[in-house]
């Protein structure tokens, strides 16, 4: 058993951190958005647009996920239970979020009176769609002037269908032949390098589906880092080496450069999570509420204060709440929820 396998128990590993670092990047990429300075985020603005906070906040959420969900697929006692797993982690949270959405922020936000409010179809639609976790609904009639009431709901059907695709991949043996899901990486790696290199083919590939299938290869990869973990070493020296060839790579081949994101920014990603000495501050996983609340909040605070707060205050009310809400999130219903996990 190597130094991997060791890392790989609560409490001796960064990845709760991670989360929460990629949770307060999303939302901070999305205040700069809705504030209509998003050219002024951070990572945007020193990389001329080519990266965000929030992508990169996705990338450590997909690359994580890959990762463990293919250890709790290796782990559990039936398809049946790891589904079951899965399941309590999204579902419930998820639920108490699209009631309180509908019923607390769509509903005192909507320009329509209540009574047609609570009969309007897309109220429904928001409720039932996003519940079932098959597709997004993001919007709530007549709130927050047509805007999306929460814009992150999108990432949940492609998690799902990822874990869907991955019990699949299991179910045919991938896990024991981990070659074969290798070639799959590499298909799909090419195929972002034809979308690179021919751009009028690029316009006739829906956008959803890039932004899907990027999320699916860093979800990929994540799995296959875990696959052949044995093999995996995560030291300073190597992701010196990795980021200098990512480094030459971007700058002297744009476009295909950015193909060695995949691998580069996975193996950051566990690097950080299991390469140096674990952070035991982080007590609670707040993460998925951060992540579920912070776009509703952020839309209340800009609707009710406007432009009265300068953006260092504004942020500061959204954190503060959004946390708060995080936190109940987890202590009555995610942590509640896990305890239901089958093995």
């Amino acid at each position: 058993m190597n130094d991997v396998q060791n890392r790989l128990t609560r409490n001796h590993n960064n990845f709760d951190l991670l989360r929460l670092i990629a949770a307060a990047g999303v939302l901070l990429s999305h205040s700069y958005d809705l504030r209509g300075i998003g050219e002024k985020e951070p990572l945007v603005s020193i990389t001329s647009g080519h990266y965000s906070l929030s992508g990169i906040g996705l990338a450590i959420f997909f690359v994580i996920s890959g990762f463990l969900v293919s250890r709790s697929l290796d782990r559990s006692s039936s398809v049946k239970a790891f589904l079951y797993k899965r399941f309590l982690r999204i579902w419930p949270g998820l639920f108490v979020n699209i009631v309180l959405v509908t019923l607390i922020v769509g509903a005192f936000f909507s320009v329509q009176p209540f009574a047609v409010y609570f009969t309007d179809p897309l109220m429904m639609r928001f409720v039932l769609v996003n519940i079932s976790m098959v597709k997004t609904s993001l919007w709530l009639p007549g709130a927050f002037g047509g805007q999306p009431v929460n814009i992150s709901l999108w990432t949940i059907p492609v998690e799902v269908r990822l874990y869907l695709l991955l019990v699949l991949a299991h179910a045919i043996k991938f896990f024991k032949h981990r070659n074969f899901l290798l070639i799959v990486w590499v298909c799909a790696l090419l195929f972002f390098l034809s979308v690179s290199y021919l751009f009028s083919f690029m316009d006739k590939i829906p956008k959803q589906l890039i932004w899907d299938s990027g999320l699916g290869i860093y979800f990929l990869t994540g799995c296959l880092f875990y696959l052949y973990r044995e093999q995996a070493r995560f030291n300073f020296r190597i992701w010196i080496i990795s980021f200098l060839l990512w480094a030459v790579s971007v700058y002297f081949l744009p476009g295909a450069g950015h193909l060695l994101d995949f691998p580069f920014f996975t193996y950051t990603i566990l690097y950080v999570a299991l390469g140096i000495h674990p952070l035991r501050f982080i007590k609670t996983d707040l993460s998925y509420g951060i992540y579920l609340y912070a776009y509703p909040v952020q839309l209340m605070v800009q609707s009710v204060e406007g432009r009265q707060l300068n953006f260092i205050g504004y942020l500061f009310v959204v954190v503060i709440i959004t946390v708060l809400l995080a936190l109940a999130s987890w202590q009555f219903i995610e942590k509640r929820a896990l305890r239901r996990k089958p093995l």
